[in-house]
């Protein structure tokens, strides 16, 4: 056996993806940098001490997206950092861990492309504001510290909070694709042999959600109609981050690791939307609220089957929500040629979900979030040896594990149609 037959060689397309979100990551550097040195120079000619304090705070951010962007590509350049026991690394040649990884990858870099575009935009806007003030000032600083001290505060502030939102989901975004990245070695770094044939499965629709992830990143910069602040835009990075964390607890994965293998902020972020979930569902059909209930009442029971109960509990809620946000009747006025969308008689979900999404990026975003509601779906319907594995109670922590997956999901459905 040759020496270097385990070695473990970075793929191409990794290097690629890291190297396009380093450059993605010095250019929202130098857009925020810009605009932070006008914001103090403006504060200074008019006096407008509490910029300055609010800038300290907005450079310290912009160092500080460079230690999460460091961390993954450590990772990637050292990928038995991917996982806790280095001495399975040579497992991480596995198409498994490769495919996916390189799918987070490019997902992550075509987000990172995006906020920076967005930032840009800030940036340019703001030049705008400051060009219009200096042609009222007619040169003179004394005037155009009047007229800026005229600009209203709100504009300010507003300019502020969406540069300092757009660091923070920089920052969050990329930390959670380093963990899914984690989670997915962790699973897959192991004989192939080992693994249940269902997570192979799963992780091929895992690679391909990214993939889709990737494109609704580009639509979205293209289309402008979804900024970074909300569900919508970070759902691309966070559901593929939900979808592995179900997938680690039918792995057999205990709470320690999932401790481990966790983003607080990400979990955070699917514990609000799961707070107010059922009001949400309330407003669309009362009906809704009982059925996913009864999906949530199926996996904390942790009786024999209980997965298989979820699923079907889970598979009638998307279903029906899917016709509640888009009805026969509107589809058929929607669609070119509504009776090739049907299959049995029936609406085809891709169908109703290009209806839902119509306002936003739906072509890509309507196939992830088909795949999405597919991935949800088989999460509850695993083969047999894994439904006798997990029979007993689960704890607390594997518990929220599969809600927050579910709530995810919907949320992404609910978010789009506007509820």
């Amino acid at each position: 056996m040759a020496a270097d037959e385990h070695i473990f060689r970075i793929p191409d397309e990794w290097t690629s993806s890291v190297n396009k979100l380093a450059a993605e990551r010095n250019m929202l550097a130098g857009y925020v940098g810009d605009m932070a040195a006008m914001f103090r120079q403006q504060a200074e000619i008019s006096q407008l001490s509490h910029m300055t304090a609010a800038m300290k705070l907005y450079d310290s951010e912009v160092a500080d997206i460079t230690t999460p962007l460091n961390n993954l590509t450590a990772a990637i350049n050292s990928p038995s950092l991917l996982i806790n026991d280095q001495q399975k690394s040579h497992y991480l040649s596995s198409d498994l861990v490769i495919g996916p990884t390189g799918a987070i990858l490019d997902s992550a870099s075509s987000m990172a492309a995006n906020i920076c575009s967005s930032t840009k935009g800030l940036l340019n806007l703001y030049v705008s504001e400051l060009k219009a003030l200096n042609e009222n000032a007619n040169g003179s600083l004394q005037l155009l510290g009047k007229h800026f001290s005229e600009l209203k505060q709100d504009t300010l502030g507003e300019f502020g909070n969406k540069i300092q939102s757009n660091l923070l989901t920089f920052n969050s975004l990329i930390e959670t694709s380093l963990v899914t990245s984690k989670i997915n070695a962790e699973i897959f770094a192991r004989p192939v042999d080992a693994i249940n044939t269902y997570l192979v499965g799963t992780s091929n629709s895992f690679k391909e959600m990214n993939l889709l992830s990737s494109q609704v990143y580009s639509d979205i910069a293209n289309s402008q109609s979804i900024f970074a602040d909300s569900f919508l835009f970070k759902a691309p990075t966070v559901e593929p981050y939900s979808a592995m964390r179900a997938s680690s607890v039918l792995a057999g994965f205990d709470d320690d690791s999932l401790e481990r293998l966790s983003y607080e902020s990400s979990d955070a972020l699917l514990d609000e939307l799961g707070d107010e979930l059922e009001l949400r569902l309330q407003k669309v059909n009362p009906e809704l609220v009982e059925v996913y209930r009864e999906g949530l009442s199926a996996i904390k029971s942790g009786h024999h089957g209980w997965i298989r109960h979820a699923g079907v509990s889970f598979r009638t809620l998307f279903e029906h929500l899917l016709r509640e946000l888009a009805p026969d009747s509107d589809l058929s006025g929607f669609l070119e040629d509504a009776e090739k969308c049907k299959i049995n008689g029936e609406f085809s979900r891709s169908s109703r979900l290009n209806y839902i999404f119509r306002k936003i990026a739906s072509g890509s975003y309507s196939k992830m979030a088909e795949q999405d509601i597919k991935l949800a779906e088989a999460t509850f319907f695993p083969s047999n040896d894994i439904v006798h594995s997990l029979s007993s109670p689960l704890s607390e922590k594997q518990m929220r594990v599969f809600c927050r997956r579910i709530q995810g999901s919907i949320s992404v459905v609910l978010e789009a149609a506007g509820y």
